[in-house]
């Protein structure tokens, strides 16, 4: 793949051609995008109008896509122009709105490449933006975050990182840290008394502020915002005919898992994805776990299974009957995590058995003071998947214990700067930790030439995170992530 796309994003004078919406079914309208210095002569040998023109940037006009080859009409389309550089990628960049059939898209794109345009590689549209100074890399980034964003938290922190929320705070701490290096490359070259002094321990006090405000910044990645692109799982597990399907099926919304009454329907994992607390949650229905202290060989087989959910998730919900109630509710969650460190054991896997919330269902089938007092008795949360009673509780639980609260609170999920991104998560993990040795060496030894080798590397990861002086191998990583038209 780095042949590829390096040979392709070298070509940098190429004019590219990519479908900006799905090919794959059809839809009401689809959009390709153009960029490059042919674009216009691209555009005008498959576009082609009466008596309006396309002289006038950034405005809509009515014609025609013709196959370049033949002359043969595709489609009654729009076209708009954006020459650079005001443009998305920075280069001349067009568009056409056409109707949205796939044989449509596909035969407008052919005419596109006859014309002399070529098929662009995932992500290069906003690599060249990245190229021609139109985003910084963390800004690309979030170009990928907002198209593929499951969740309005997941929208609003890509979106705020879009618009260079993240990138104005890194800079912020990149010239900081450029300040300090300035400073004690000064006194390394002019000596003492040759320069103003300073206050004693006043740079060992810089360096520890700007360490503190990316501490700051690393602690939203702790906090939660580690699941806020990717979402969290919650696997649910449980005896069967305990309602784990009905409640899957309440909690996404629509009938997904099979319901009857007949004990084990689900026999393989199921699994929806729905927004909780502003978060993406994939819901897991699993097998059910006939007894969990048996020990037979099927009973095994599914114990093995729901250990592997369970394994993934961030989340285990431990759905119970409330029509056989147990008489300890936290024996039977004992029992539980005693068949999951078995199987860690035994499987190798390195996961630790994830937090564990017991829910009783069927709770319509008891009265109302039964209910109180088993949820007070129990200390678990009593729902009925059939009434939807419980369900608001059960949510906001779910939310709080998988962090999603936390990471709402405050003014994290509408102004402040979210790290969702592990790359960012570990330039600034690399930075904070260049400057600790970097504080420490200062006080231990007050060498300055040893103090500069940590700052420089803490610059280093902070130009890593904006795409600065980065290797190609780094942005192909990246941007061969990207879908087409991006």
């Amino acid at each position: 793949m780095r042949g590829v796309m390096g040979n392709a994003f070298d070509r940098m004078g190429d004019t590219i051609v990519a479908p900006a919406t799905a090919v794959d079914r059809p839809a009401a309208l689809a959009v390709v995008r153009l960029s490059g210095r042919s674009c216009d002569e691209v555009l005008g040998r498959v576009f082609r109008t009466g008596s309006s023109d396309l002289s006038t940037p950034r405005m809509l006009v009515l014609g025609y896509a013709h196959d370049c080859a033949t002359g043969a009409v595709l489609d009654q389309c729009m076209a708009v122009r954006f020459p650079h550089p005001h443009s998305y990628t920075g280069e001349d960049c067009a568009e056409l709105h056409l109707h949205g059939g796939p044989n449509v898209v596909r035969s407008v794109l052919a005419s596109c490449v006859a014309a002399g345009a070529r098929m662009a590689s995932p992500g290069e549209f906003t690599r060249r933006a990245f190229l021609n100074g139109k985003l910084d890399l963390a800004q690309a980034e979030a170009v990928s975050a907002l198209t593929s964003a499951e969740s309005g938290l997941a929208r609003r922190a890509a979106l705020r990182q879009l618009r260079g929320g993240l990138s104005a705070r890194i800079n912020s701490l990149r010239e900081r840290l450029l300040n300090v290096a300035a400073e004690v490359e000064c006194r390394l070259d002019f000596g003492d008394g040759e320069v103003d002094d300073l206050p004693a321990g006043q740079l060992s006090q810089w360096l520890v502020d700007i360490r503190g405000a990316m501490e700051s910044l690393l602690s939203s990645w702790r906090r939660g915002g580690c699941f806020v692109a990717g979402g969290v799982r919650v696997a649910l597990v449980g005896v069967p005919n305990a309602g784990k399907s009905s409640l899957f099926n309440a909690l996404s919304g629509r009938d997904r898992a099979i319901v009857t009454a007949h004990a084990g329907t689900t026999r393989d994992s199921l699994e929806t994805t729905l927004e909780i607390g502003g978060l993406a949650v994939t819901l897991v229905d699993t097998a059910g776990l006939r007894d969990l202290r048996e020990t037979d060989e099927i009973e095994a087989l599914g114990i093995e299974r729901s250990c592997a959910e369970m394994s993934h998730a961030q989340l285990v919900i431990l759905v119970l009957d409330e029509t056989q109630m147990p008489s300890d509710v936290s024996q039977v969650e004992n029992d539980l995590r005693t068949r999951y460190d078995a199987w860690r054991a035994s499987s190798g896997c390195a996961e630790e058995m994830p937090p564990v919330l017991c829910v009783y269902n069927k709770s319509d089938l008891l009265e109302d003071a039964e209910r109180a007092q088993l949820a007070e008795r129990q200390g678990a949360l009593v729902v009925s998947a059939k009434t939807l009673v419980g369900l608001d509780e059960l949510e906001s639980t779910i939310a709080r214990m998988v962090g999603a609260q936390e990471t709402m609170s405050g003014d994290v999920s509408t102004t402040a700067d979210l790290v969702t991104n592990a790359r960012h998560a570990e330039c600034l993990s690399a930075a904070s930790q260049s400057l600790e040795n970097a504080i420490a060496t200062m006080e231990s030894t007050e060498s300055d030439v040893l103090t500069m080798v940590d700052v420089h590397l803490a610059i280093a990861s902070l130009n890593e995170l904006l795409g600065i002086d980065n290797p190609e191998e780094l942005l192909d990583e990246i941007f061969e992530k990207f879908c087409l038209g991006k």
